[in-house]
């Protein structure tokens, strides 16, 4: 490698880190892509343990960090699945286009 090179590779944006906690400066946008994202995750999870496809510690795990991710995103998490109960769809189905759709106030 050349010095060139290599004072390239260092100065580009480093890479986005997951599984961290959201700082305050991020968006109601990325809060609500956050929530979904987890919402059907566990999901997928509820659904494995149901059909004995993974090891059950593992999963019971993985739900409990889920919850506690959750649980920094109320608000999300509630406008989420009230999209979903006036859709008639369960949560894991919801797409972003779903979350973004104006909805008529009865």
């Amino acid at each position: 490698m050349t010095a060139t090179h290599t004072s390239q590779a260092t100065s580009s944006r480093p890479a986005p880190k997951r599984g961290r906690p959201l700082s305050a400066r991020t968006t109601a946008v990325d809060r609500m892509l956050e929530a979904l994202r987890l919402l059907k995750r566990q999901a997928r999870i509820r659904d494995d343990l149901r059909g004995r496809r993974v090891f059950h510690i593992v999963a019971e795990r993985e739900l409990l960090q889920i919850r506690h991710r959750l649980a920094q995103f109320p608000a999300a998490v509630q406008a989420i699945t009230l999209t979903a109960a006036e859709l008639k769809r369960p949560v894991d189905t919801l797409s972003v286009r779903d979350l973004n759709k104006p909805r008529s106030r009865s």
